[in-house]
Order: structure tokens, then C-alpha cells, then sequence
């Protein structure tokens, strides 16, 4: 789908054709180590849904160095990355807000739903997230539920999840939350 990885092109429309044809068809989305640049070009946002996607593994530590697995490089402060629906997983990435660096630039969230559809049935597995504004945040009125967070990170988060309206099943094992320059990380109101 020409993923270039290279840490300097824009890789927004290409990882969009990419998830757009995994949602469809079912499947899994295996992504290259290396450094995908996703700038908010040409306003795209990407819908998790019926898709597992496979990283090359996350850096050790809290560094970034993309030559030790796959790292999503996110650098636009008004375009949502990801938009959550159903039966989705994330495995293996390094998500980082490279210019982000004294929690006050408010970046859209890593992941947030449309606005009237649940999201559930997620798995999201050896992950990290570094420098994020918000990582997970949901529309007050549209139910999440069915979701497991495992051997994750989190550091630098202002808010790791706004969540409001939960269905069944939020799972955490073995997630590290480091909060970084902000003062809150978590947000549930259940």
C-alpha cells in the first residue's frame, strides 16, 4: 500500500488504504519496522475495525529507536489518527508524539470512536505510548466494553483513558502508566 516507514514521508494515505482494506476483508496488517510518519495529510483517519495489526515489536526502555521494531511517529495537532468500531487489535507499536514536550500542546487523541458507534471486542497487546496528549477517549454517549490492555506502557500520557460509558470487560494486566509532566493520567467515571 506503499507504507514508506522512513520516518520522513508521510505515510497517512497509505496506512489508510491499508486499514480500510483489512477492515474489509477481515485479517491481520503486519507493519514494518521502521518509523511511519503520520502527519494528518490530506484529513485521514483510520477505522479500527475487523482488523489485527501486527507491529515488528516496540524499542526497550522509553526510547524511540525505530530500528528496534515499528514506531507510528504522530506530529498533527487537529486530526484523530484512529477512529475505534469492533473486533479490532493492536500488537507491537510504539506510538510517539514527537513534539510533544511539556504537555501543553493538546494533539487529538490516539484513539476515539465516531461518535455513535460502540467499540469493543479490542485487544490492545505490547504496546507503547510516549508524549500523548490523551490515549484513549470516548464520546460520553457511545458504550465501550470488551477491552484488554496487556504488557503495555504508557508514559508521558496527560490522559490515558476518558472514558464514561462502559459496557462489560475492561481488562488491565500488567500496564505501566507514567504520567509524565501532567498530573492525571486516568479518567473513569463508571
Amino acid at each position: 500500500y506503499g507504507v514508506k516507514a522512513d520516518g520522513v514521508t508521510s505515510d497517512d494515505v497509505a496506512l489508510g488504504k491499508a486499514l480500510t482494506a483489512c477492515s474489509a476483508k477481515g485479517g491481520v496488517l503486519w507493519l514494518p519496522a521502521g518509523r511511519i510518519l503520520l502527519t494528518g495529510a490530506a484529513s485521514t483517519t483510520s477505522l479500527l475495525k475487523n482488523c489485527a495489526i501486527v507491529g515488528a515489536g516496540v524499542p526497550a526502555g522509553n526510547t524511540t529507536d525505530a530500528s528496534l521494531g515499528t514506531t507510528i511517529l504522530l506530529t498533527s495537532t487537529s486530526i484523530r489518527p484512529f477512529i475505534c468500531d469492533i473486533s479490532w487489535s493492536v500488537t507491537g507499536i510504539n506510538f510517539y508524539w514527537p513534539n510533544q514536550t511539556n504537555g501543553t500542546t493538546p494533539y487529538p487523541p490516539l484513539i476515539t470512536d465516531d461518535g455513535s458507534k460502540p467499540c469493543g471486542h479490542v485487544i490492545w497487546e505490547k504496546n507503547v505510548i510516549v508524549n500523548s496528549y490523551d490515549g484513549f477517549k470516548q464520546t460520553p454517549t457511545v458504550p465501550w466494553g470488551d477491552w484488554q490492555f496487556a504488557n503495555s506502557v504508557m508514559f508521558a500520557v496527560h490522559e490515558m483513558s476518558h472514558l464514561s460509558k462502559l459496557g462489560d470487560g475492561f481488562s488491565y494486566v500488567n500496564v505501566r502508566f507514567e504520567p509524565g509532566p501532567w498530573l492525571t493520567m486516568c479518567n473513569f467515571v463508571c
